[in-house]
């Protein structure tokens, strides 16, 4: 089994960071205004936080996996590609927005940073992984290869 990397892309969510961005200046002007206390520094804290985890998302499609991994690795996704069934282009409704979601009643999991466009992999269990990506022809493309 050969580790090659196949295809890699690294997505830059921008626009959960320029929420993440502007909520950090709204705590950091009501901090401005009253006593600095410790407890207060919290919600800064949870912020970058986030930030670190959801505001970018790398894939890696080796010959023998599929690896997710979203901001600088609190979460990680390893597909085996002979757990792969299916491949199929979709596209994420608006409303699940970005980040880690779960649907169809717990069997599907959702990673996205940027947009709405995705592939979905359906694995042995029946259970689907989409992977948002700005290509997804690409991504198709270096999983069926």
């Amino acid at each position: 089994m050969t580790r090659s990397s196949r295809y890699r892309e690294i997505q830059i969510g921008w626009a959960l960071l320029t929420v993440f961005a502007l909520v950090l200046l709204l705590i950091l002007i009501i901090l401005r205004t009253g006593p600095l206390q410790p407890v207060s520094l919290v919600p800064l804290i949870l912020v970058l936080l986030a930030a670190a985890m959801f505001g970018f998302m790398s894939v890696n499609v080796t010959d023998d996996a599929v690896q997710i991994t979203m901001g600088v690795g609190f979460l990680r996704r390893r597909v085996e590609r002979a757990d792969i069934r299916r491949l199929t282009v979709v596209r994420n409704p608006w409303y699940w927005g970005w980040g880690v979601r779960l649907y169809s009643a717990g069997t599907g999991t959702m990673y996205s940073v940027h947009g709405f466009n995705a592939i979905e992999l359906t694995l042995g269990e029946g259970r689907t992984v989409r992977i948002g990506t700005r290509d997804p022809e690409r991504l198709l493309q270096a999983l069926r290869a």
